[in-house]
């Protein structure tokens, strides 16, 4: 007998019309799927409203874009042959390199924060969004990124301007 064995069960998509797809067909407490500042497809789909308007939780994975939205990477950055980052296009690469100065140089800070703290930041700030789960190697990196909720959320007209950010640029290379 499995009655009361599980309260909730979530389940991860690949992509964001997958999600749409699955809230339609199966109805999950929470959903994961990827979000970030080069990569806001789940809000533009209307996953994330939909997942309001059915009360499912939304946990954003890849908050900071497989490590590029540190800024600790550089467009001629290589990756060891263990690492799925290597499989990708020196042109993927390169552009997801060179986004956060198109964030950062946008976004008028108050307040002392990293590239990473933006990213976060911007993540957080979406009422939609239960949490986002950032990856991290170093004591350094938890910390850094812990102090992201201390920042608090990015206010409506910043959040206007880093969304007309991504919209207005091209942060995929189509693959072939």
């Amino acid at each position: 007998e499995i009655e009361g064995k599980i309260r909730a069960w979530g389940i991860s998509v690949r992509s964001p019309d997958d999600g749409l797809d699955v809230l339609n067909l199966l109805k999950p407490a929470a959903i994961q799927v990827n979000f970030n500042l080069v990569d806001q497809r789940a809000k533009e789909n209307g996953l994330f409203q939909k997942c309001g308007e059915m009360n499912v939780g939304v946990i954003v994975r890849t908050p900071l874009c497989f490590g590029f939205l540190t800024g600790m990477y550089c467009a001629d950055s290589t990756f060891d042959r263990s690492d799925h980052r290597s499989t990708w296009s020196s042109d993927q690469i390169a552009r997801w390199a060179n986004s956060p100065s198109k964030f950062a140089s946008e976004i008028p800070n108050d307040k002392t924060q990293t590239a990473a703290q933006l990213a976060l930041r911007f993540c957080i700030s979406d009422d939609s969004i239960s949490t986002a789960i950032p990856g991290m190697l170093k004591v350094s990196e938890v910390e850094e990124n812990a102090l992201a909720s201390d920042l608090g959320p990015i206010e409506h007209n910043s959040l206007m301007v880093l969304e007309k950010i991504y919209q207005n640029n091209e942060f995929f290379i189509p693959r072939t």
